[in-house]
């Protein structure tokens, strides 16, 4: 716009954040505009919405009329962040800069669903792990398993999409104290994790020892007494 009692162009132009930007809940992120003209001296003020500018919240006052201003981002989960520049020159004229919609990414959370601890899942089998995330835009998720309880683990799969379950192809050992663990990442390369709240087993079906030969050797024996019964009875009867 035109100063009252100045040809100068006053205005204003907002470097960052820009619009389809992706920044994190609780991130510092900088606020970047240049002025130009206006009547000195030129304060700033700065406005933030999460809207698409229906409403607006002042974040900065008497800032500069160029220059940057490190915002710490509320904790909003949402795709219609906005923020806004006014600039007032002492003769009382206004100029404004704002941006379009950017997203804000709130707090990343992975919870473990299952296995949780206290299950027996027989080795070799096969077995669904579920988990839920929260605010994870793009996000991937890796499973591990520990043998001891969580003090090392070992790979059962890498970056695969964040669907909510994995069937996981049990190892055929024998451990009580056994444990998985989801570790999710999203766009913004942050990263959470969680563990099994308790130990649980795996274990391997072991055939008795001479399980088929002992019931054969079993219902042979059973049959002998039958036998001799027959043939007393028999004989009685004579």
């Amino acid at each position: 716009m035109v100063a009252s009692g100045d040809l100068k162009v006053f205005g204003v132009s907002l470097k960052s954040p820009k619009t389809g930007d992706v920044v994190a809940a609780g991130s510092q992120c900088e606020v970047n505009w240049t002025g130009t003209e206006g009547t000195a001296p030129v304060t700033a003020e700065i406005f933030y919405s999460n809207d698409s500018g229906a409403s607006w919240a002042s974040i900065a006052q008497s800032q500069p009329q160029s220059g940057s201003y490190l915002w710490t981002v509320p904790d909003d989960t949402t795709k219609e962040a906005r923020i806004r520049v006014i600039e007032t020159d002492s003769g009382s004229n206004t100029t404004k800069a704002e941006s379009g919609d950017f997203t804000i990414q709130g707090p990343l959370a992975v919870t473990l669903i299952q296995p949780n601890g206290g299950e027996s899942i027989a080795g070799g089998s096969t077995y669904e792990i579920k988990w839920d995330t929260s605010s994870g835009d793009n996000a991937t998720v890796s499973l591990f398993y520990s043998t001891d309880s969580g003090t090392s683990y070992s790979i059962i799969v890498t970056n695969i999409s964040d669907t909510g379950s994995y069937v996981w192809s049990v190892p055929s050992i024998d451990s009580t104290t056994v444990r998985v663990k989801a570790v999710v990442k999203d766009s913004l390369n942050r990263t959470a994790e969680d563990v099994s709240d308790a130990d649980f087993t795996i274990m391997l079906a072991v055939p008795e020892v001479g399980g088929p030969a002992k019931m054969a050797s079993c219902t042979g024996a059973f049959m002998l007494v039958l036998f001799f019964i027959g043939r007393k009875r028999s004989r009685r009867e004579r």
